[in-house]
């Protein structure tokens, strides 16, 4: 799923990952050599529970997505509360990011329904 949307969009690295930062599932091209692969992953659980907690501060509602706009490009972290995990994908061009938001919406709606029956135990060391 997530390989699919990465050849029919100009969306990259997209990455399911548990609120609490685990790489669950990824496309080819998520993780490139220069990049720590347990950071491009827990980063965005931070942002997530960071977001969170401002939006409910605020009385916004559920945080939904959280964007993060670089020089060079953008991260989007799509999550609900319905399962405890987040979609994170990263896109080069702006003018298309409403497009990006439907489809990755819409690629997260669909992941969630398999996503709800994964339970996540403790960690056990």
């Amino acid at each position: 799923m997530l390989e699919e949307i990465e050849s029919k969009t100009e969306l990259e690295a997209c990455a399911i990952i548990s609120q609490t930062g685990l790489r669950v599932a990824h496309a080819d091209s998520s993780v490139g050599p220069s990049i720590d692969a347990d950071l491009y992953s827990a980063s965005p659980a931070t942002l997530i529970a960071l977001g969170s907690t401002v939006t409910q501060t605020l009385e916004y509602g559920e945080l939904t997505e959280v964007v993060v706009r670089g020089t060079k490009g953008y991260t989007i972290i799509t999550a609900s509360r319905d399962v405890p995990f987040i979609l994170l994908s990263t896109a080069k061009k702006a003018y298309k990011l409403g497009y990006f938001f439907h489809i990755l919406r819409k690629t997260f709606e669909n992941a969630s329904s398999i996503l709800k029956e994964v339970e996540i135990g403790e960690a056990t060391y």
